[in-house]
């Protein structure tokens, strides 16, 4: 039980610095390299995790169909949202950009329910 308590407030701790780190991020390097960081520390997590895991065996199990798949829903997932985020809060104040940031998972429930017919 102390277990999910410390998950939930250091995931509390982490969005709540995530706009100003970012944005002071933004001041050193441009968009696209900070995007390219980004996602290349993501991906290289998730292969530790994986080979950490022993998931890494699945990879061999994947047709070239299924890479394509997973290859266009990450580009327009992480990608494409990374890239909208980076320039929206390289073009806002790091408040407003708090804001949208605690904004976007509440969306995310509202229109799971109205879209996905999620109870």
């Amino acid at each position: 039980m102390k277990k999910n308590y410390l998950y939930a407030i250091s995931t509390i701790l982490i969005w709540a610095t995530m706009a100003a780190s970012v944005k002071k991020m933004l001041f050193d390097i441009p968009n696209l390299e900070a995007l390219s960081i980004s996602s290349f520390l993501g991906f290289l997590f998730l292969l530790i995790w994986n080979i950490k895991t022993g998931m890494i065996k699945e990879i061999k199990s994947y047709s070239m169909k299924d890479y394509g798949i997973i290859s266009g829903l990450g580009f327009i997932g992480l990608f494409l949202y990374s890239a909208l985020y980076y320039y929206g809060l390289a073009q806002l104040s790091s408040q407003e950009a708090c804001i949208l940031n605690y904004l976007w998972p509440i969306m995310l429930v509202i229109f799971s329910c109205i879209i996905l017919k999620e109870k």
